[in-house]
């Protein structure tokens, strides 16, 4: 009873097959698990340059202030569409390069949205300002395709450029390094709005003041007309330097800021600034669109932004359909067994029969069958008389059957004369009936009583 009391139960113990069935539901599990994954936006762990980076550099900080000022705020990992609502502001913060020059035909198609009354605000990377992640690049800007940057997508190069902070470092920059941290101080200038325009004159009545690096940040300049106002400060020397200018197109307008460290986390509660982010991006409350796209999340972080693509998704449904067809042919349907099909072939004594018609037809083929019984009878009596049976020696098998059946030797003797005298006249002539009586004598020397009840059951 002890014994009964200590035993696992059958169904406690792991067989073959519920090892086989619980490694398939794990390898099922993880794959659901990566799949759900890959939608997933990638958020780099809050290490990015973007909207959901809380480093010194990231936007987090700016995307949290302006939903907690009522606006509402969204983030963007499709490619920029120029069907968006005109109420909306869309915000392309410090762009991939990159991704500017091999995707740039979404920025252009921004401008007719614009034209339609949609805002646009642009921050672009300092292309001075982080020479580090520029440094594995192979291609010269002579082998380049594409636009060099999202001022040149949008064909605003020829209206307003951008000066490099004079520090060589852009206060944006975390890492002096890839992994040593940067320590950063700011001073706090002031900014008034200037001609030609009055595009900012009503937001410089709430900024005074912002906060930049110490050792200065990004500028603009320009020699056009065409600007629709213009932010400004005066360095220590006095010289003018614009944080950002405005450019009106048809009804809408296009915003570009200097340097997109002015909304990163480590300024943004700094002076003015928020207020800057504030008033520049929700003036009349409508939606502030982040563009992350050309970040790359949707490129790093989900690869089924390629079947949006008319091309991958052509492919991908090709090919799906393919592993469908070819899984739908060879799949096993599970059901009732299928009755055994016998194959469509004659027995042997069909093949016998029909054998016998044909070798039967030719001239000679007497002398042919009566040469192949004389061969067979000899193998099969040497299989018997446990004889070799390579190469049957007449004379051998005789006296090896005498010794057993003396009557029988005698009969094989006699019918092996007439077999090899038939064989040597060669007769053509001769009857069907002439060489069956000489194939039957040679057949009876195989009968069950040929070699003796001794030899039988030594061959058993």
């Amino acid at each position: 009873m002890l014994g009964s009391a200590i035993t696992p139960p059958r169904n406690a113990v792991l067989s073959a097959r519920n090892v086989i069935v619980l490694a398939a539901a794990v390898f099922g599990l993880s794959i659901i698990l990566t799949a759900v994954s890959a939608f997933r936006t990638e958020d780099s762990g809050g290490w990015g340059r973007d909207t959901f980076g809380t480093r010194g550099g990231g936007f987090r900080g700016l995307y949290e202030v302006l939903g907690e000022l009522g606006v509402t705020v969204e983030r963007q990992t499709a490619p920029p569409d120029e069907d968006m609502p005109v109420g909306d502001t869309l915000v392309l913060l410090e762009s991939n390069d990159e991704l500017v020059r091999v995707n740039p035909a979404y920025l252009q198609a921004l401008n007719a949205w614009v034209k339609r009354g949609g805002r646009l605000i642009v921050a672009p990377d300092d292309p001075d300002s982080h020479s580090w992640r520029r440094r594995g690049s192979s291609r010269s800007r002579e082998e380049e395709v594409g636009p060099r940057n999202v001022l040149e997508a949008l064909d605003l190069d020829g209206l307003v450029q951008l000066v490099p902070a004079e520090g060589g470092v852009s206060a944006d920059d975390d890492d002096g390094s890839m992994f040593e941290t940067r320590t950063t101080k700011s001073k706090t200038i002031k900014v008034h709005s200037i001609e030609p325009g009055h595009a900012f004159d009503d937001m410089a009545t709430d900024v005074h003041e912002l906060a930049i690096d110490e050792d200065g940040c990004a500028t603009l300049k320009s020699k056009s007309k065409y600007l629709d106002g213009v932010l400004a400060y005066k360095d220590s020397k006095g010289k003018e330097k614009w944080l950002a200018a405005a450019v009106k197109q048809g009804e809408g307008e296009i915003i570009v800021v200097a340097d997109p460290a002015l909304f990163a986390n480590r300024f943004l509660g700094e002076a003015d600034n928020s207020v800057l982010a504030a008033r520049l991006m929700a003036p009349g409350g409508g939606t502030v669109v982040f563009d992350e796209f050309y970040h790359g999340l949707s490129v790093r972080g989900n690869p089924f932004y390629l079947l949006t693509r008319p091309g991958f998704a052509a492919a991908t449904a090709a090919v799906l359909l393919a592993i469908g067809a070819w899984a739908w042919r060879t799949a096993v349907f599970l059901g009732p067994p299928l009755p055994d099909v016998e194959a469509s072939r004659r027995n042997i004594g069909e093949y016998l029969n029909a054998m016998g018609h044909f070798f039967s037809r030719g001239r000679g083929s007497g002398a042919f069958l009566l040469q192949e019984t004389r061969d067979g009878v000899l193998r099969e009596l040497c299989r018997k008389l446990h004889l070799p049976v390579e190469t049957p020696e007449p004379a051998a098998v005789v006296s090896a059957l005498g010794r057993r059946n003396a009557n029988a030797a005698r009969e094989l003797s006699a019918a092996l004369v007439e077999a090899d005298a038939a064989l040597a006249a060669a007769n053509e002539r001769a009857g069907a009936s002439y060489y069956l009586s000489i194939m039957q004598r040679l057949d009876n020397c195989l009968s069950s009583n040929t070699i003796g009840s001794s030899a039988k059951s030594y061959s058993r």
